[in-house]
């Protein structure tokens, strides 16, 4: 399974790109770098997916162009999907401080043990679906393609239209899925969660 990494947003809330936060201040270690480090032992190949290459290629994985430009989080899966034609993926957000191994490995059992098709297996927790910690099949590719060329950009759009798996809180048992979807979009919340200091 190949293991992608979302890093395209324009970050207009925090004024800055959120994947180089850094989890305190000394080791140095951004958000980027630990979950790269986390998908590495976890997945046969990991990548990053972005617009801009040339911000990430220190980083010491491929890293992939979208293929349509200005396509949101919906293009950047695409990207990764039809990158690797052969092979599930999981995807997530670059601005998950405390995504958890153990999480990602129980949306894959999860995925492996269910006997009906489905194109995605995303947590619901919140009364909301998260689509940048979740795993995605095959089946999803041309069904986000005619999306995109439609300029039907909304990844909840895509979730209302495909077979889903949902997984709720209780599928988790004891790990900390909240923990591991939580992510930064503003000051305010970076701030809140002590990083970087």
């Amino acid at each position: 399974m190949i293991g992608a990494i979302m890093t395209g947003g324009k970050s207009r809330r925090m004024g800055f790109n959120k994947a180089f936060i850094e989890l305190d201040g000394k080791s140095k270690e951004t958000i980027l770098s630990r979950t790269i480090s986390i998908f590495t032992t976890l997945f046969d190949e990991t990548v990053i997916v972005t617009a801009d290459a040339s911000i990430y290629e220190d980083f010491g994985v491929p890293v992939l162009t979208d293929i349509y430009s200005n396509a949101g989080s919906l293009g950047g899966i695409f990207t990764a999907l039809k990158s690797f034609p052969d092979s599930d993926l999981f995807i997530a957000a670059c601005d998950m401080p405390y995504i958890d191994p153990t999480a990602i490995e129980t949306i894959i059992s999860s995925a492996s043990k269910e006997q009906h098709s489905f194109d995605a297996a995303i947590p619901f927790i919140g009364s909301r679906y998260h689509p940048l910690h979740a795993l995605y099949k095959q089946s999803s590719t041309d069904k986000m393609e005619r999306m995109i060329l439609k300029r039907e950009l909304r990844v909840q759009d895509f979730i209302d239209s495909a077979e889903i798996l949902k997984l709720v809180e209780s599928d988790f048992n004891e790990v900390d899925i909240k923990g591991s979807i939580a992510n930064i979009n503003t000051p305010e919340e970076l701030k809140s969660t002590g990083l970087g200091e």
